[in-house]
């Protein structure tokens, strides 16, 4: 029997089948081009799929059997749909997949949902192949016809992709001719604005940063006023105003306003994303929105201090949110922590130039209020630190100067505001943005994604800005030693042999509301008992439950252990909480990297699902320098 009217007749029937419904895997997957050229593909592939891990070569030369044989724009769409999540990384069974996908994606005769899905799939065997990644490049810089203008947003969208990883003139070329068709534009000028501010973050000096930003910024704005719902393009050009505007000392009196409209944008964009059925290439948009709806959150608990001299607080805000979303949007992630394909990354940006300018900016105005009440020697010293600063190359090396200045500063006019500019500025220089930060509110996004609670745009958007928070200090804990942050000493085990929970309870307390996020702690009257830590937005309120673990820290344990005292806290408000625990488990050892010491996960009580990030914090850690010996 044949395989395709095989499986009609099970769909017809609505009976169970599996791989031995068809004479088990090891037949199936010899038949990979029958299943191409049956009516559902896409259901033979998720036969196959499973068993990749096993049978990676196998497996992957049956897929790329099914897709060459596989020409309808439904079964194709379904099908790069899956490999986004789980691309084939064998170098022959890419390159057959890719050649086939652009075969069809360059023959003009087919239809647009064709060709998308065709351009999609290409795009995805392509990646980590540069040859293939250069045909692409000149497959949709070939793109000239007025015929052709349904198929070019989606092009833009990959050409932006492409630009992220490789320096193509021809695509930027082939952005820029598209730029002011109506039809595409929106999608252009966004894609054209991504990569205005990639420019900007590592720009050579602080003029240029100045001019791409601005550039973006315009790019941003014309794409918002081209199509209504391009709520993500109004967000960036919102966020970056209000950066320029703080970097340029404005006057400060329109922030406000400024603010309102970012949070309207931000919020409609979470709501127009969570309706529709995202593409797997734009991904990225769970990481976007949340990165939005945060810098709205945090810059409104920060409004009051927008008009003061030192605004460097809100400026970093909205740097690192900034920073998250623009990542976002150049990354693709695959279903699983540490598994899959980073599909396209920008540079890593250790040390973003604009956040050089930001405390140069306030650096300045710090001289223009003080420096006439200083002596000239100690303000032409200060002037050299900041110019040394000013390079991300020199700005470690400029940090341990600092304390002399303070030291000499002492006593004088301005005193304090100096020790403030100062101490944040080493503190920035050891902060970093990293892709794994991205990657986390992912998981998150799609591990909460069909909780009711989830749906709830205020209790959403906290609990994402929470988390977001959490994870920050996770990073931020994971890279202090005990002499650049005593504050982080009860980590190791050479400054403290038996750190207790309230140790990450006050430490944890300390940092985030240093940061602007309304924490309180020790809150009584919270599902019949005494919370730890307590984040409030609006009507969303989520307790943290701190513990320590001496014995178990697998996440499955850690949640069978804690996590119905965690959701019986939210018996009231979201069915969302957060699991932060002392992890003393692995004395001695180095501790785990980021991408392992958290997971969203379920805990069901009765017929009600909640939804718990568990992260570990590593304690009794040994020094570095430990590990050599």
């Amino acid at each position: 029997m044949s395989l395709d009217s095989a499986i009609t007749g099970f769909l017809e029937r609505d009976e169970p089948y599996d791989a031995a419904s068809f004479g088990g895997l090891d037949a199936l997957l010899v038949r990979g081009r029958e299943a191409g050229a049956s009516s559902f593909p896409e259901l033979f592939f998720d036969l196959v799929a499973p068993h990749r891990d096993e049978r990676a070569a196998e497996v992957e030369s049956f897929v790329a059997d099914l897709i060459e044989e596989t020409t309808s724009d439904l079964a194709l769409l379904a099908i790069t749909t899956r490999l986004a999540g789980q691309p084939v990384q064998t170098s022959e069974p890419a390159k057959r997949i890719f050649k086939h996908c652009l075969s069809l994606f360059e023959d003009r005769s087919n239809d647009r949902s064709t060709r998308t899905a065709a351009l999609k799939g290409a795009y995805l065997a392509a990646v980590g192949h540069e040859r293939q990644l250069t045909r692409l490049s000149a497959a949709i810089t070939e793109i000239d016809d007025e015929n052709e203008l349904p198929i070019v947003p989606y092009a833009a969208r990959v050409a932006g992709l492409l630009l992220s990883a490789r320096d193509d003139r021809g695509l930027v070329e082939f952005l820029r001719a598209y730029e002011d068709q109506p039809d595409c534009s929106d999608q252009v000028k966004l894609e054209l604005g991504l990569l205005a501010l990639g420019s900007a973050m590592g720009a050579a000096d602080a003029d240029d940063a100045m001019s791409r930003l601005l550039d973006a910024r315009d790019l941003f704005s014309a794409a918002a006023e081209t199509r209504d719902s391009r709520y993500e393009a109004k967000s960036f050009a919102l966020a970056i105003d209000l950066l320029i505007g703080f970097i340029g000392s404005r006057d400060p009196s329109d922030f406000r306003a400024t603010l309102a409209e970012l949070k309207e944008a931000a919020f409609a964009y979470d709501a127009y994303v969570t309706q529709a059925d995202p593409d797997p290439l734009l991904g990225y948009v769970a990481a976007q929105t949340a990165a939005f709806t945060t810098l709205s959150i945090r810059l409104a608990g920060l409004a009051d201090s927008l008009s003061k001299p030192i605004w460097l607080n809100a400026a970093a805000v909205i740097n690192d949110q900034l920073l998250i979303a623009y990542n976002a949007s150049s990354m693709v992630f695959s279903p699983g922590q540490g598994r899959g394909v980073e599909l396209l990354v920008r540079p890593r940006i250790e040390m973003s130039l604009v956040d050089n300018h930001l405390f140069m900016a306030a650096l300045r105005e710090w001289l223009a209020t003080y420096a006439a009440a200083i002596d000239d020697d100690l303000v032409a010293d200060i002037r050299a630190f900041a110019e040394r600063s000013a390079d991300p190359m020199n700005a470690e090396a400029a940090s341990p100067s600092a304390s002399a200045i303070l030291d000499r500063a002492a006593g004088k006019t301005g005193y304090t505001e100096l020790e403030y500019l100062l101490l944040f500025r080493m503190k920035r220089v050891r902060e970093r943005t990293t892709r794994y930060i991205v990657e986390a509110v992912q998981a998150i996004e799609t591990a909460f994604a069909d909780l009711p609670d989830f749906h709830h745009a205020e209790y959403k958007a906290g609990f994402m800005d929470l988390a977001h928070g959490v994870l920050c200090f996770a990073e931020d804990r994971l890279n202090s030693s005990f002499e650049q942050n005593r504050q982080a000493g009860y980590l190791f085990r050479h400054v403290k042999t038996n750190p207790v929970e309230k140790d990450l309870q006050q430490d944890f307390h300390s940092w985030s509301r240093s940061r602007g996020m309304a924490i309180d702690d020790e809150v009584k009257g919270k599902g019949g008992g005494r919370a730890d830590l307590r984040y409030v937005y609006k009507s969303c309120e989520i307790v943290i439950e701190v513990k320590q673990e001496t014995d178990d820290a697998s996440f499955e344990a850690l949640l069978g252990g804690y996590g119905s005292q965690a959701s019986q806290y939210q018996v009231t408000n979201a069915r969302l909480g957060m699991l932060l625990v002392l992890d003393k488990t692995r004395p001695a050892d180095e501790p785990e990297h980021l991408e392992f010491i958290y997971r969203p996960m379920i805990l069901t009580r009765g017929s009600v699902e909640y939804g718990i990030l568990v992260v570990k914090i590593a304690a009794l850690r040994p020094r570095p320098s430990e590990a050599s010996r």
